[in-house]
């Protein structure tokens, strides 16, 4: 496998520590993470990863961050280079979500917990390995 980097952004700390680690394990030595619109564009900005993996929740479903906005990271980010790839991590599949997901310009999803094969699956359909 050539090696990529991914960006992490979620607001949930924990998640994005298992992420990384699973990450790891599926051979993505390096991963960047961002807990923060902010951070997100300024480490996207910084490091220009192959891939972002976003989370992305419904309405219904506050963050208990309330700086952190997956569509509006995503957003964020398009605007910043419009061919990114993005894979959505979402505890919802709710048909609402996906379709503001792939309006936003999201490529592809995955449904939390991750499971390292799906995440793996998913990685390697959208970078091409």
């Amino acid at each position: 496998m050539s090696l990529k980097t991914i960006l992490l952004a979620d607001n949930d700390k924990s998640e994005r520590s298992r992420q990384k680690k699973m990450l790891s394990q599926l051979g993505y030595a390096t991963v960047y993470e961002a807990g923060s619109i902010e951070q997100a564009i300024d480490t996207y900005k910084a490091r220009t990863p192959d891939l972002v993996i976003i989370r992305i929740e419904p309405p219904e479903k506050p963050s208990s961050d309330s700086d952190f906005n997956g569509i509006q990271v995503l957003k964020a980010l398009k605007d910043i280079n419009g061919s990114a790839l993005f894979l959505m991590a979402t505890h919802s599949g709710s048909d609402a979500i996906v379709i503001h997901a792939i309006q936003g310009g999201i490529n592809e999803m995955v449904v939390l917990p991750l499971h390292p094969d799906r995440l793996k699956d998913a990685i390697k359909k959208l970078l091409g390995q």
